[in-house]
């Protein structure tokens, strides 16, 4: 009888053993970044079966964008060189070539950078002498070259 309460008692220890391995195979990092990678490959699966069901309007929408774009590019005031560099990098990747297109002929960088230079100057102002006879340096050489 002894014999059976002690087997019992290891079979029991045992089944808990194996839960927690079980349970530590489930919620282990790798078991869950397995599943997600699974989901999200279901999920892009099923956005690009709807994505074909749709393609003959996307391409149809991208051509017409393409167009327009060149058209406002051919009818651009720059040399026709320029003109034909925008056109074939347009028409090759139309989205990217829009963007850079866009971004050279607003030419933000420089807009914004004269914009800071002039918020600088106007800040820097009460801090420079209103004129060169001002400091006494100024004035020295002014008089005396």
């Amino acid at each position: 009888m002894k014999k059976h309460s002690i087997g019992t008692l290891e079979e029991s220890r045992l089944l808990q053993q194996r839960k927690r391995s079980f349970l530590r195979v489930i919620f282990s990092r790798s078991t869950i970044v397995v599943v997600l990678l699974l989901l999200n490959l279901a999920v892009l699966f099923m956005l690009a079966t709807r994505l074909l069901q749709k393609l003959p309007l996307l391409l149809g929408s991208m051509a017409a964008f393409t167009a327009v774009v060149l058209l406002i590019v051919v009818n651009g005031k720059q040399d026709a060189s320029i003109k034909l560099a925008w056109a074939i990098l347009i028409a090759v990747l139309p989205l990217p070539g829009t963007i850079l297109y866009l971004f050279a002929q607003l030419d933000v960088g420089a807009k914004l950078s004269k914009k800071a230079l002039a918020a600088s100057i106007s800040d820097s102002r009460a801090y420079l002498p209103a004129s060169k006879e001002d400091t006494p340096l100024s004035g020295y050489l002014l008089h005396h070259g």
